[in-house]
């Protein structure tokens, strides 16, 4: 009947499983969309809207393979106490990738300055001449 808020299965004696079905939004449309069809056809996001909810829909399928994937995973990445107190130390450093290269690649040009200077120092080339005093003999 149509004023009635049930539908009912030919061979079914009104259980509560009926009921319980209307209560559900989704159903609720779903039903609405039948009952409309009996006197139109069907357009093709109708059929497409109704087919996304039957139980064998690909989508659905994917979805629960998905979350089942989902409950394996179980990776969950830690920090040792040294690579975090190494990061903790490098606060200057960018965490940008090619400002982090521009960081590392200036900070390589200040070591090899020093070391420059360093082995300029080591092998200074003056030697001073020292004249011999009269004293001597």
């Amino acid at each position: 009947s149509r004023g009635s808020n049930r539908i009912s299965n030919p061979g079914s004696q009104g259980d509560e499983k009926d009921t319980d079905r209307l209560q559900d939004p989704d159903q609720e449309s779903k039903r609405r969309i039948m009952v409309s069809t009996v006197s139109a056809p069907m357009t093709p996001g109708e059929r497409l809207y109704l087919k996304a909810f039957e139980p064998g829909s690909a989508q659905l399928k994917r979805n629960a393979v998905a979350a089942e994937q989902l409950k394996d995973c179980t990776f969950a990445p830690t920090v040792n106490a040294r690579s975090r107190l190494l990061a903790d130390l490098n606060v200057d450093l960018p965490t940008d990738f090619l400002a982090r290269q521009a960081y590392l690649h200036a900070l390589s040009g200040e070591r090899k300055a020093l070391y420059a200077a360093l082995v300029d120092e080591a092998t200074c080339t003056f030697r001073p001449q020292l004249l011999a005093s009269n004293g001597r003999g």
